[in-house]
């Protein structure tokens, strides 16, 4: 994550699923509640990484637009 990959929220994703399944058959019901809202989290975080790195990667047009004198 220090490396800011977006691909690692994807695979957060994953295996929260995996998880939230998991303790659902085994009928840690609360266990699989917590893991339900680190769904929510890591899809909030991919969504926010996404949006900052297409705003670092767009072309400032501020600075390429021409002077008015």
């Amino acid at each position: 994550m220090a490396h800011k990959r977006v691909q690692c929220w994807l695979l957060w994703l994953v295996v929260d699923v995996v998880y939230v399944g998991m303790f659902l058959w085994l009928g840690m019901y609360v266990t699989a509640a917590l893991y339900a809202v680190f769904i929510g989290l890591a899809v909030y975080g991919w969504q926010q990484w996404r949006l900052a790195l297409a705003q670092q990667s767009a072309p400032d047009t501020a600075a390429q637009a021409p002077c008015a004198s």
